[in-house]
């Protein structure tokens, strides 16, 4: 199954993902790297974003069943967001050049 999902967070930064949970694999934002989906099960999408300096690594939770998310920054300067994820038809993902 493929499909976006549009987040609006606590923090009022709407996130947009792409999901193909076939070869399990996910983006973000502009999609400028595709990653692979750290868990999937019949209710929970576990997610994880790490930084080249480990500052910027993110852990993120979305709930299939109720659309809800979580997100908790595991870099340096701790600090967490949330929201409500709606789902989307799938955008696809960038085309690999090489």
């Amino acid at each position: 199954m493929s499909f976006d999902l549009r987040c609006d967070t606590r923090s009022g930064v709407p996130i947009h993902f792409r999901f193909d949970s076939g070869p399990k694999k996910w983006c973000w934002g502009a999609c400028q790297a595709v990653w692979p989906v750290d868990r999937i099960t019949s209710r929970l999408i576990a997610l994880s974003v790490r930084g080249a300096d480990r500052a910027g690594d993110w852990n993120l939770q979305i709930d299939r069943y109720t659309g809800t998310f979580s997100a908790v920054h595991v870099g340096s300067g701790n600090g967490s967001d949330g929201g409500q994820c709606f789902p989307l038809p799938f955008s696809g993902f960038p085309e690999q050049r090489f």
